[in-house]
């Protein structure tokens, strides 16, 4: 893929575009067509700075959560996640998914693999989404479901 391809159409539990959980590195690489930043190697990870998006290994080193940043462009179900009101995405995926997880920087759908961040959204949620985080059912119970706050009682 080169870089006239920016839109990531999420599948959950699956896949973001062509990048597909369960991907080697090198298999993510080809498909990418860019060169990589390799992470620290306490947190095996590529950054393809060009693209805007960030690619998370596991434990077996196969492709876990994918990040976006931009210029690459996450969708789900045709709607486009990045850089969109955040109060707009928070309304719209809470009538799809009543278990969203709310948190003071974004929220996660934990149903649907997907973690939106805008740093301020508590305080000013008509401000863009920064970055969205796709995730696989396994790298969300391991990392993303120790962040959450517990649901309120």
């Amino acid at each position: 893929m080169k870089h006239a391809i920016i839109d990531f159409e999420v599948d959950p539990n699956r896949s973001a575009g062509p990048l597909r959980f369960g991907m080697t590195a090198a298999q993510v690489r080809a498909q990418l067509g860019s060169q990589a930043g390799a992470g620290e190697p306490s947190t095996p990870r590529d950054t393809f700075g060009d693209l805007g998006i960030r690619v998370h290994y596991g434990p077996h080193d196969l492709a876990e959560a994918f990040e976006f940043r931009g210029p690459a462009s996450p969708t789900f179900q045709g709607r486009p996640l990045l850089r969109q009101r955040f109060a707009d995405l928070e309304a719209w995926l809470l009538s799809i998914d009543p278990g969203l997880k709310l948190e003071h920087s974004g929220l996660t759908s934990l149903r649907f693999g997907i973690r939106l961040y805008a740093a301020s959204a508590r305080k000013s949620p008509s401000f863009p989404v920064e970055s969205v985080t796709v995730f696989a059912p396994e790298y969300g119970r391991r990392y993303i479901a120790s962040i959450l706050p517990p649901p309120p009682r």
